[in-house]
Protein backbone atom coordinates (compact mmCIF):
# COMPACT_ATOMS: atom_id res chain seq x y z
CA UNK A 1 0.00 0.00 0.00
CA UNK A 2 1.22 3.62 -0.80
CA UNK A 3 1.95 6.19 1.51
CA UNK A 4 -0.87 8.41 0.04
CA UNK A 5 -3.20 5.51 0.28
CA UNK A 6 -2.92 4.63 3.95
CA UNK A 7 -3.16 8.17 4.76
CA UNK A 8 -6.33 8.31 2.71
CA UNK A 9 -7.40 4.59 4.41
CA UNK A 10 -6.55 6.11 8.10
CA UNK A 11 -8.86 9.49 7.38
CA UNK A 12 -11.61 7.34 5.84
CA UNK A 13 -11.34 4.89 8.93
CA UNK A 14 -11.18 9.07 11.24
CA UNK A 15 -14.67 10.02 9.28
CA UNK A 16 -15.86 6.76 9.64
CA UNK A 17 -15.38 6.73 13.51
CA UNK A 18 -16.99 10.25 13.33
CA UNK A 19 -19.96 9.06 11.57
CA UNK A 20 -20.54 5.96 13.84
CA UNK A 21 -20.05 8.30 16.68
CA UNK A 22 -22.62 10.26 15.28
CA UNK A 23 -25.08 7.92 14.76
CA UNK A 24 -25.38 6.41 17.87
CA UNK A 25 -25.35 9.91 19.69
CA UNK A 26 -28.50 10.19 17.30
CA UNK A 27 -29.62 7.23 18.42
CA UNK A 28 -29.07 7.63 21.86
CA UNK A 29 -31.19 11.30 21.35
CA UNK A 30 -34.02 9.41 19.62
CA UNK A 31 -34.39 6.94 22.71
CA UNK A 32 -34.73 10.31 25.05
CA UNK A 33 -37.31 11.56 22.76
CA UNK A 34 -39.20 8.21 22.38
CA UNK A 35 -39.66 8.41 26.13
CA UNK A 36 -40.70 11.67 26.25
CA UNK A 37 -43.75 10.38 23.85
CA UNK A 38 -44.34 7.80 26.36
CA UNK A 39 -44.79 10.39 28.66
CA UNK A 40 -47.06 12.45 26.73
CA UNK A 41 -49.12 9.33 26.15
CA UNK A 42 -49.41 8.99 29.44
CA UNK A 43 -50.52 12.30 30.04
CA UNK A 44 -52.83 11.91 28.03
CA UNK A 45 -54.34 9.06 29.09
CA UNK A 46 -54.62 10.64 32.57
CA UNK A 47 -56.20 13.56 31.29
CA UNK A 48 -58.69 11.34 29.57
CA UNK A 49 -59.17 9.31 33.07
CA UNK A 50 -59.63 13.35 34.29
CA UNK A 51 -62.78 14.18 31.46
CA UNK A 52 -63.78 11.48 32.87
CA UNK A 53 -64.37 12.22 36.12
CA UNK A 54 -65.52 15.71 35.44
CA UNK A 55 -68.10 14.34 33.44
CA UNK A 56 -69.46 12.17 36.22
CA UNK A 57 -69.23 15.02 38.58
CA UNK A 58 -71.57 16.70 36.06
CA UNK A 59 -73.72 14.55 36.36
CA UNK A 60 -73.77 14.46 40.02
CA UNK A 61 -74.08 18.33 39.83
CA UNK A 62 -77.54 17.81 37.54
CA UNK A 63 -78.90 15.19 40.50
CA UNK A 64 -77.92 17.77 42.86
CA UNK A 65 -79.95 20.66 41.04
CA UNK A 66 -82.71 18.60 40.85
CA UNK A 67 -82.50 17.66 44.32
CA UNK A 68 -82.09 21.80 45.06
CA UNK A 69 -85.34 22.09 43.24
CA UNK A 70 -86.78 19.81 45.96
CA UNK A 71 -85.76 21.17 49.01
CA UNK A 72 -87.76 24.86 48.06
CA UNK A 73 -90.14 22.58 49.64
CA UNK A 74 -88.19 21.29 52.70
CA UNK A 75 -86.51 24.36 54.32
CA UNK A 76 -85.65 22.16 57.23
CA UNK A 77 -83.73 19.86 55.56
CA UNK A 78 -81.64 22.54 53.53
CA UNK A 79 -79.46 23.25 56.06
CA UNK A 80 -77.90 20.03 56.46
CA UNK A 81 -77.71 19.70 52.39
CA UNK A 82 -75.83 22.89 52.16
CA UNK A 83 -73.38 21.33 54.86
CA UNK A 84 -72.75 18.58 52.61
CA UNK A 85 -72.14 20.87 49.49
CA UNK A 86 -69.67 22.98 51.26
CA UNK A 87 -67.55 19.56 52.42
CA UNK A 88 -67.64 18.89 48.98
CA UNK A 89 -67.15 22.21 47.46
CA UNK A 90 -63.85 21.91 49.90
CA UNK A 91 -62.94 18.66 48.73
CA UNK A 92 -63.12 20.22 44.74
CA UNK A 93 -60.87 22.93 45.80
CA UNK A 94 -58.37 20.83 47.84
CA UNK A 95 -58.66 19.00 44.42
CA UNK A 96 -58.71 21.91 42.08
CA UNK A 97 -55.08 23.22 44.72
CA UNK A 98 -53.90 19.52 43.89
CA UNK A 99 -54.15 19.66 40.06
CA UNK A 100 -52.86 23.37 39.95
CA UNK A 101 -49.50 21.97 41.35
CA UNK A 102 -49.29 18.94 38.74
CA UNK A 103 -49.72 21.39 36.33
CA UNK A 104 -47.37 23.33 37.52
CA UNK A 105 -45.03 20.26 38.10
CA UNK A 106 -45.89 19.25 34.41
CA UNK A 107 -44.77 22.90 32.94
CA UNK A 108 -41.49 22.60 35.01
CA UNK A 109 -41.43 19.56 33.65
CA UNK A 110 -41.63 20.88 29.88
CA UNK A 111 -39.42 23.92 30.56
CA UNK A 112 -37.07 21.29 31.39
CA UNK A 113 -37.35 19.00 28.09
CA UNK A 114 -37.16 22.33 26.14
CA UNK A 115 -33.89 23.49 27.26
CA UNK A 116 -32.58 20.04 26.80
CA UNK A 117 -33.52 20.39 23.65
CA UNK A 118 -31.71 24.04 22.89
CA UNK A 119 -28.44 22.04 24.75
CA UNK A 120 -29.05 19.28 22.27
CA UNK A 121 -29.57 21.24 19.42
CA UNK A 122 -26.26 23.39 19.95
CA UNK A 123 -24.19 20.23 20.56
CA UNK A 124 -25.68 18.58 17.34
CA UNK A 125 -24.77 22.08 15.40
CA UNK A 126 -21.38 21.72 17.02
CA UNK A 127 -20.74 18.52 15.68
CA UNK A 128 -21.63 19.41 12.13
CA UNK A 129 -18.76 22.06 12.31
CA UNK A 130 -16.52 19.86 13.47
CA UNK A 131 -17.15 17.58 10.40
CA UNK A 132 -17.41 20.35 8.19
CA UNK A 133 -13.60 21.43 9.12
CA UNK A 134 -12.32 17.79 9.09
CA UNK A 135 -14.00 17.60 5.73
CA UNK A 136 -12.28 20.58 4.65
CA UNK A 137 -8.93 19.57 5.88
CA UNK A 138 -8.89 16.21 4.26
CA UNK A 139 -9.52 18.56 1.03
CA UNK A 140 -6.24 20.77 2.18
CA UNK A 141 -4.23 17.36 2.86
CA UNK A 142 -5.74 15.47 -0.67
CA UNK A 143 -4.50 18.87 -2.63
CA UNK A 144 -1.40 18.74 -1.03
CA UNK A 145 -1.12 15.10 -1.45
CA UNK A 146 -1.82 15.64 -5.23
CA UNK A 147 0.89 18.86 -5.88
CA UNK A 148 3.24 16.54 -3.80
CA UNK A 149 2.63 13.90 -6.77
CA UNK A 150 2.86 15.77 -9.38
CA UNK A 151 6.55 17.14 -8.01
CA UNK A 152 7.35 14.05 -7.94
CA UNK A 153 6.20 12.49 -10.86
CA UNK A 154 8.15 16.01 -12.27
CA UNK A 155 11.52 15.33 -10.52
CA UNK A 156 11.21 11.47 -12.15
CA UNK A 157 10.92 12.85 -15.77
CA UNK A 158 14.00 15.06 -14.67
CA UNK A 159 16.08 12.51 -13.08
CA UNK A 160 14.99 10.51 -16.81
CA UNK A 161 16.12 13.47 -19.31
CA UNK A 162 19.49 13.87 -17.23
CA UNK A 163 20.26 10.14 -17.41
CA UNK A 164 19.58 9.77 -21.09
Amino acid sequence: MTDKESEFHQLFEVLTDTRKIMLDFKGSVDKRFDAIDQRFESMDKRFESMDQRFESMDKRFESMDQRLESMDQRFESMDKHFESMDQRFESMDKRFESMDKHFESMDKRLSELSDGQSIMNHRIGNLETAQIETNVRLSKIEAAQDKTTKAFMTIVELFNEHSK
